[in-house]
């Protein structure tokens, strides 16, 4: 335990600690706020709408960035441009299919809009992010996560106070703002070499690089129907059974644990990331991943429970700082959700390895366990117990996700012992 602790931070990583610092402190002012400003039911109605728009992010860019990161210590050469040019690729055609439909009347062509506006800002803001985290450049990513809230406490100011719009236009206004502003600020940082042009399409097919891409991503296609089932269809249930203001109640209660533990696993795990990829590309470091893993994953899980119990005792105390008395009723699921989150972002661990040795079926076959038993949990426990139903449906399938994963991780790393 001594050596896990034992460490000493150089100035970037002061730094690196203050800017995650700073981001979370905006990130709680901002849900401080909109638990003031924004009643349950708008809440609740704004998890229900945009969880639809997020399949697109799951099924494109998480497969490409995760690809990108696993070439990057391949072969450098034209990777950036490369999957630049994927990007856009998909996009045009994603974007072909949307204006079809909103100009036909199928969708309202608001909604066409705001997905545009999140698809042109997420396919290339994910690319630049993970540019500048394999790079190793965290002072300019903690900038990036300081601005996001930042942003979006302006949009509150601006669209609800100066404007007097209604909360689901806030909404969606920071959601698509927020994606915005770091793909400007990623695109103003990277984009150096201007007179690169982008693949043609058929080059791009053609190239021996993409044969390699669609066999690495080929098993995460999948991936996001069962991530989508994990991390939203508690919410739909609730709405079935129940009402989108408990929707609203639960995703408020939600939104507290996973602050806490998406900035402190976030940030562990971007600042890791070009390390363990670096070390899994090494074939002489590979008996030291596994060690170095485990050793990780279980002073995290150790320190996370301290904050659960800490949250615990002081859930009243936390629901009345950080939200409002509109959500009184979530104050007690806070604890609850704090450890589900806890178990969620424990996965990151391994799966960070897994990504770096291409192994990306295991991050499928998890996800689907994952996911059987989510849908099992949820359908036993929301209709008697509601929202502490779904409370405890998530902790227990992510507690067989997280063993089955790890047992997993064991099988692909662990030393064979050797034979005398």
């Amino acid at each position: 335990m001594n050596r896990l602790l034992s460490f000493r931070l150089n100035a970037s990583q002061k730094k690196y600690i203050g800017l995650q610092i700073a981001a979370g402190l905006f990130t709680i002012l901002l849900g401080k706020i909109v638990a003031v400003y924004f009643d349950p039911a708008e809440f609740g109605k704004y998890f229900i709408y945009t969880s639809a728009v997020s399949i697109y992010t799951m099924v494109i860019a998480t497969p490409l960035i995760q690809a990108f990161r696993h070439f990057y210590f391949k072969d450098k050469e034209d990777l950036v441009h490369f999957f630049r040019s994927i990007f856009l690729w998909m996009a045009f055609f994603v974007l072909i299919v949307l204006l079809i439909l909103g100009t036909s009347g199928v969708l309202p062509f608001l909604f066409v809009a705001l997905i545009i506006g999140q698809i042109l800002a997420q396919n290339n803001s994910a690319l630049q992010i993970a540019n500048i985290n394999i790079h190793g450049n965290t002072t300019f990513q903690g900038v990036l996560q300081v601005l996001t809230p930042v942003f979006n406490l302006l949009l509150i100011f601006f669209i609800v106070f100066a404007l007097h719009k209604q909360a689901s236009v806030f909404l969606w206004a920071s959601l698509i703002g927020a994606e915005l502003i770091i793909l400007g600020l990623g695109y103003y940082y990277f984009l150096d070499n201007r007179g690169v042009k982008l693949f043609s399409l058929k080059r791009l097919i053609s190239s021996p690089r993409f044969t390699a891409l669609i066999r690495y991503v080929k098993p995460l296609m999948l991936l996001p129907v069962f991530i989508w089932i994990v991390n939203n269809l508690d919410r739909y249930l609730i709405d079935y059974f129940y009402s989108k203001e408990e929707v609203g109640i639960y995703s408020a209660a939600y939104s507290i644990g996973a602050k806490i533990f998406l900035l402190l696993a976030g940030g562990i795990i971007a600042y890791l990331n070009a390390s363990v990829y670096k070390q899994v590309a090494d074939p002489s470091q590979r008996e030291n991943v596994y060690r170095d893993t485990v050793r990780r994953l279980g002073a995290y899980i150790l320190f996370g429970f301290g904050i659960v119990v800490v949250i615990w005792f002081a859930s009243d105390l936390i629901g009345r700082i950080l939200l409002s008395a509109k959500y009184e009723a979530s104050f007690a699921l806070i604890p609850y959700l704090a450890m589900a989150n806890l178990l969620v972002t424990s996965l990151f661990f391994i799966e960070q390895v897994i990504y770096a040795l291409g192994d990306t079926k295991v991050v499928l076959y998890h996800y689907i366990v994952g996911a059987i038993s989510n849908i099992g949990l949820n359908l036993l426990l929301i209709p008697g117990w509601g929202v502490f139903g779904a409370a405890w449906a998530m902790i227990l399938s992510t507690c067989i996700q997280l063993f089955f994963l790890f047992w997993l991780f064991r099988l692909r790393l662990k030393p064979k012992p050797a034979i005398l």
